[in-house]
């Protein structure tokens, strides 16, 4: 678990791009070697920024600020989320938050997280259009990126809420705002006996092209199918190879795979699924003991062309109603979130560090021989 600390702040001055007036934002507390770096950063990227050099922020929460905050936000009217959630969550997140806050407009857009951290870094390079917000399951990413002071730490009133305070999924630059439980799911008029762990899938009425599979195509799914070695033992990707399995490239294609016939079961489905069942479909999702879980992390971008509005999104996120929505079918970094399925302490969440590049070129080889 990587270490966690309490979000310090510095108080900044940001002209927000649309609104002709001052609005105070936080800004990550930097060491004063860095300040000349990230004024450069802020130049770089074009934004309307300057940095004040104010003394540290880390009393209790600033109510006036937080009110010049949302006025700016409300002048920005948008904010942009990249995110690799699935369309279950990000709609019950969007409809929450543009209920709450009618004045902002959300824009979503989903992609796997090879694909977004790809055009969040063209974006950097060009200044273009595009993220305020980012949001996916990789601890390495937002590691190195902190480095990079590349994101703006939460101010809101959820992040100075006793639900945060001393949460150890709370940092001065980034949150982990929900985790992505992954586990079984069936059609229940093609599999006669619930499944309750990786293990069924090896049955042999589930053979001969029965069972669906996610495609190996990122680090989380190297970490997933390493995860199965672990726990089943060496021989259970040979002996799922066996069973001919269908490969689908994303949850989605899977879990729709299986509410239709197409496949039995699947090895990479969430709760999402159920919401299948809600509309008459005979499937069925369970929780092995352990789950394979995707931590995910969320940060509003230092280059954010609307980072008031950024600020007010993060805080909705962070929100009971915001982790209400983030956590269905899921895991929740608070207690007492009626839409989780699990507590965090009982998931195996990724592990980034063994996800070497030689390991995953290593791994690939080896997926690839028993399963194309």
């Amino acid at each position: 678990m990587r270490p966690r600390t309490s979000p310090g702040r510095r108080i900044g001055t940001v002209i927000g791009e649309r609104m002709g007036k001052i609005t105070n934002i936080a800004r990550p507390t930097v060491p004063k070697t860095s300040v000349h770096l990230l004024t450069c950063i802020f130049l770089a990227v074009g934004s309307n920024a300057a940095l004040a050099q104010e003394p540290e922020s880390s009393g209790p929460f600033d109510k006036v600020e937080w009110e010049h905050v949302l006025d700016a936000a409300r002048k920005e009217g948008e904010v942009t989320i990249y995110t690799s959630n699935t369309p279950d969550v990000t709609a019950v997140l969007r409809s929450g938050f543009t209920k709450k806050y009618p004045d902002i407009q959300l824009f979503l857009t989903k992609a796997p997280q090879p694909s977004l951290e790809a055009k969040i870094e063209a974006e950097r390079q060009t200044n273009a259009p595009g993220a305020d917000l980012v949001t996916f399951a990789w601890d390495t990413w937002f590691e190195i990126n902190v480095q990079q002071q590349a994101f703006i730490g939460p101010i809101g009133p959820s992040a100075s809420s006793g639900d945060w305070t001393g949460n150890k999924y709370l940092t001065a630059n980034y949150v982990t705002t929900n985790f992505v439980i992954l586990g079984l799911g069936w059609n229940t008029s093609l599999v006669g006996r619930p499944l309750k762990s990786y293990a069924d899938f090896l049955r042999p009425e589930l053979g001969n092209g029965k069972i669906g599979i996610i495609d190996l195509s990122s680090p989380v799914q190297t970490d997933f199918y390493t995860f199965l070695e672990d726990n089943y033992g060496p021989e259970y990707l040979p002996k799922l190879a066996s069973q001919r399995p269908r490969i689908y490239p994303a949850a989605p294609q899977l879990m729709q795979a299986v509410a239709a016939g197409e496949v039995s079961a699947g090895n990479w489905v969430t709760g999402a699924i159920l919401d299948e069942k809600n509309m008459g479909a005979p499937v069925a999702f369970a929780v092995p003991n352990p789950a394979f879980s995707a931590p995910t992390n969320t940060a509003i971008l230092m280059w954010a062309k609307h980072p008031n509005a950024a600020q007010v999104l993060m805080d909705y996120m962070m929100s009971r109603d915001g982790q209400e929505a983030l956590a269905k079918g899921g895991a929740s970094p608070l207690k007492g979130i009626h839409s989780a399925v699990a507590d965090p302490d009982q998931l195996r969440p990724v592990n980034p560090q063994r996800l070497t590049p030689e390991y995953m070129k290593q791994y690939s080889a080896k997926w690839n021989s028993l399963f194309r």
